[in-house]
């Protein structure tokens, strides 16, 4: 079995699928404040520039359902080298956000001479509050990346309103049966 980095909140796990329950960390303004991480949590004040990622994936794979997120870098983020992956379903995106809330990085950002972004990504059921960008996919998944069934009361289909586009990404990106502020 392949063994990963995935790190929830600050906290390193080595892990292939992870899960977890109870993690907490207080550290406010750099990790998170208390993480559940399959449900019913709060994971937020992570504005570090740097690190301020609430739920990040290297080489890991995880699903992340049912929790609220706010005043973070970006919520959930991989690294998008190979063998990341992650869905993220029935979340709650509630509106303060320092950058893009969920994310995959591409090889510009790893330096790789790729534009592997992860292997592949399901963001479904989730709701951005955020007026920042909330899907940001900065390459091309191995296989595919579906974003589908969301609710952004903030951003316009075709991304024309003030707040830009809702989802930002290239090749092998499914956005398909979203709900958008100018459809409601």
């Amino acid at each position: 079995m392949k063994r990963a980095l995935l790190v929830l909140a600050g906290v390193a796990m080595a892990a292939s699928l992870a899960t977890a329950d109870v993690v907490s960390k207080n550290v406010v303004g750099y990790y998170t404040v208390k993480l559940n991480y399959q449900g019913y949590s709060m994971i937020g004040i992570n504005w570090n520039s740097i690190d301020g990622t609430g739920i990040c994936h290297d080489g890991a794979e995880s699903c992340i359902e049912r929790n609220l997120f706010d005043f973070n870098r970006h919520s959930i983020a991989g690294t998008g080298c190979p063998g990341t992956g992650y869905e993220a379903a029935h979340n709650v995106e509630l509106g303060d956000s320092l950058s893009h809330c969920f994310d995959m990085h591409g090889g510009r950002d790893r330096r790789d001479g790729t534009d592997i972004a992860g292997t592949w990504f399901r963001i479904h059921h989730n709701t951005f509050r955020a007026v920042q960008t909330p899907i940001v996919i900065r390459g091309t998944p191995e296989r595919e990346g579906v974003v589908e069934y969301n609710w952004f009361p903030n951003h316009e289909q075709e991304g024309k309103g003030t707040n830009g586009p809702a989802v930002i990404g290239g090749e092998r990106l499914v956005v398909r049966n979203n709900l958008f502020a100018d459809i409601v």
